[in-house]
């Protein structure tokens, strides 16, 4: 669920910058964190490293449709 420079350094930091040039789009979709769907192991990474602990949402569904769009073009 990266966004801004977080997000990009991400994207860098993990695909290719040949793949990366020849991309059509690029795009974060964000995510949630459903606890009630978690194991205990789930939990304790997600509490621990994101910080989370309650149930969050933020599914990007603009950049979803934005992505489609860049596909079908």
């Amino acid at each position: 669920m990266q966004e801004g420079d977080a997000f990009d350094k991400e994207v860098i930091d993990n695909f290719h910058a040949d793949l990366l040039n020849k991309a059509k789009s690029v795009k974060s979709f964000g995510g949630e964190f459903t606890f009630k769907k978690m194991n205990f192991m789930e939990k304790a990474i997600v509490k621990k490293i994101v910080k989370v602990s309650s149930d969050k949402s933020d599914i990007k569904h603009e950049n979803i449709k934005k992505l489609a769009m860049d596909m079908y073009n």
